[in-house]
């Protein structure tokens, strides 16, 4: 347990590593970039590294990841093509309540044929 540390989010953590044993394999963390959380001086991220000394931050890895590859992606064109169509999807289903129903229906279908997959292979 964190003994000593005032903030319940650090002790929660530490509680939760603790427990599943892994406190030795833990050699990063990342947060969502809030200055709280991801301070150096009190936050959460700088409260871990006191309890586990190998838990470096790696600031918002999700979206360090997502800018290097959309910087590599801009001059390739069929790249452009397809991330500029992915980003319109949203937006397509949502500017229609008539599509967003029909992709509501058609995922669900989906959803069951993956259901009757899942059962059969489970019974062979």
């Amino acid at each position: 347990m964190c003994i000593g540390w005032h903030s319940s989010r650090a002790i929660l953590v530490c509680d939760i590593i603790s427990s599943l044993e892994c406190g030795s394999k833990l050699v990063s963390q990342s947060y969502n970039g809030a200055a709280v959380t991801a301070s150096h001086l009190g936050g959460l991220q700088a409260k871990v590294k006191e309890k586990f000394k190998h838990a470096i931050l790696v600031h918002c890895i999700a979206h360090r990841l997502n800018l290097a590859l959309s910087r590599s992606m801009e001059n390739i064109k069929d790249s452009k093509v397809f991330f500029s169509t992915h980003s319109g999807l949203a937006s397509f289903f949502l500017k229609s309540s008539k599509r967003s129903r029909a992709l509501g229906i058609h995922i669900q279908k989906g959803f069951q044929k993956l259901l009757r997959c899942d059962k059969t292979t489970m019974n062979v």
